[in-house]
């Protein structure tokens, strides 16, 4: 719709499961172990955009600035649910949401149900967490991950108490807005610390410079400026945004349901990639780091697969913290400065 209404040349590239063959190369580029999985999207877009251009224009900052995210529209709700039910409501609510039939209880709109009744009674800065770690990755889950002795050096989890602690620093800077002190706290961690790395990363290792206009320091003081309810509503998100852009933007474009930079990957592990995902991090040079207990590595694989947990995410995490090591830490790498691909450019690690 776009490309006709501006007369442009748009162009479709479809990622297939066998992307996965990229992961050596994006945890060398990486140089550290990223687990955002929309790292491989961006690196294919920047590299189809770099066969025609130098330097393209994104986006980055539109979701921060202007409340792009589900979980802000969820935290206003969260506040009329604290304040319009009753303990015993609440508590009926979270029973109800475990009768539940397990395929459908960890899977889609029922698994936001019941991670919002499970979360919800909480205040809004530990329930903000909740929806950005997606739940399956609190310090409880973790902790059975973890090998005895690896789970016996870890202090504290320092990322989230970061982020509570911006939340409520938040809170002194913005009011009591939860969503005002979501909006600060994302452009401050979120922003700079995965999304700003995973565009800079995957561009450049293509050659491609790429622009974030919605980040120029007058646009972003405009932003901060406007009032809450401008930006974020219970049933609207970058409600502003979109305004703005009634007659430039179709509609079907400009208030479709919004669709993240992801990949199928909840399909891609219970298909395509479960052997893969299997050999990689079942194989004995994965498992002999001594960081997770076997048993519950393939716990995760085989619940995933089963359909009993929706553990995409965690799985995509740690194969490519495993390829991370075998490009960067691992002997041979060492020596060699990469095995994934040549690159004359490869430095000391």
């Amino acid at each position: 719709m776009v490309a006709k209404q501006y007369g442009t040349d748009h162009e479709e590239f479809i990622v297939e499961p066998n992307a996965v063959d990229m992961l050596p190369k994006l945890a060398w580029h990486y140089d550290q172990p990223y687990a955002d999985s929309s790292a491989l999207p961006t690196y294919y877009v920047s590299q189809m955009t770099r066969r025609r251009v130098t330097v393209a224009l994104n986006g980055d900052g539109g979701d921060e600035l202007f409340g792009g995210y589900e979980r802000y529209r969820a935290l206003l709700v969260q506040a009329l649910y604290r304040s319009t039910t009753t303990p015993a409501l609440r508590d009926a609510a979270e029973r109800a949401t475990r009768w539940f039939p397990e395929r459908l209880r960890n899977h889609g709109r029922m698994r936001k149900l019941r991670v919002f009744t499970d979360d919800a009674r909480g205040s809004a800065d530990t329930f903000n967490l909740s929806l950005f770690n997606a739940r399956e990755f609190n310090a409880d889950a973790r902790r059975r991950l973890y090998a005895p002795a690896f789970a016996e050096q870890l202090g504290p989890a320092h990322a989230e108490a970061y982020f509570l602690e911006l939340m409520a620093a938040s809170a002194d800077e913005v009011g009591p807005d939860p969503v005002e002190q979501a909006l600060r706290t994302d452009t401050l961690m979120y922003l700079p610390d995965t999304l700003l790395v995973k565009v800079d990363i995957a561009s450049m290792a293509v050659s491609l410079e790429t622009r974030s206009p919605l980040l120029d320091t007058a646009v972003m003081e405009f932003a901060a400026s406007l009032p809450r309810a401008w930006k974020v509503t219970r049933t609207e998100n970058k409600k502003i945004l979109k305004e703005a852009h009634e007659g430039v933007l179709p509609n079907e474009v400009l208030y479709r349901r919004k669709m993240g930079f992801s990949l199928p990957l909840a399909h891609w592990f219970r298909h395509d990639l479960y052997g893969y995902t299997r050999d990689v991090l079942l194989d004995d040079r994965c498992t002999q780091r001594g960081y997770f207990r076997r048993e519950a590595v393939e716990a995760l694989i085989e619940d995933h697969r089963a359909g009993r947990q929706n553990n995409a995410s965690r799985l995509w995490a740690l194969l490519m913290l495993e390829h991370w090591h075998r490009e960067i830490l691992d002997p041979r790498s060492l020596e060699t400065g990469s095995h994934a691909f040549d690159n004359t450019a490869v430095g000391s690690p």
